[in-house]
C-alpha cells in the first residue's frame, strides 16, 4: 500500500527519523492508549480475540525498529 510504486512522496532520512520516533513513541504508549476504548467495543469482539489484535498492532508498530521495515518504503 505505502510502497515506492503506490505513492507520489520519497522517503528520506527525515522522514524515517521523524517517522520512526512518532511509532516508537506511539508504541511505547500503546496499551495505556488502549485503556480508552469503550467497554462496549471490546464486548462486540470479544476480550480475547482483542487482546490478540492490540498484540498484533503493538508487534506491528514495534517493527519501526527494523532497518527492513524502512527498507520496504524506500
Amino acid at each position: 500500500m505505502f510502497g515506492p510504486s503506490n505513492r507520489a512522496w520519497h522517503l528520506d532520512m527525515v522522514d524515517k527519523v521523524e517517522y520512526s520516533q512518532r511509532m516508537y513513541d506511539t508504541a511505547k504508549r500503546f496499551r495505556d492508549l488502549c485503556s480508552d476504548i469503550p467497554d462496549e467495543w471490546c464486548e462486540s469482539i470479544g476480550k480475547q480475540r482483542l487482546d490478540i489484535l492490540l498484540k498484533k498492532i503493538e508487534s506491528n508498530l514495534m517493527r519501526c525498529n527494523l532497518n527492513n521495515f524502512w527498507s520496504v518504503l524506500q
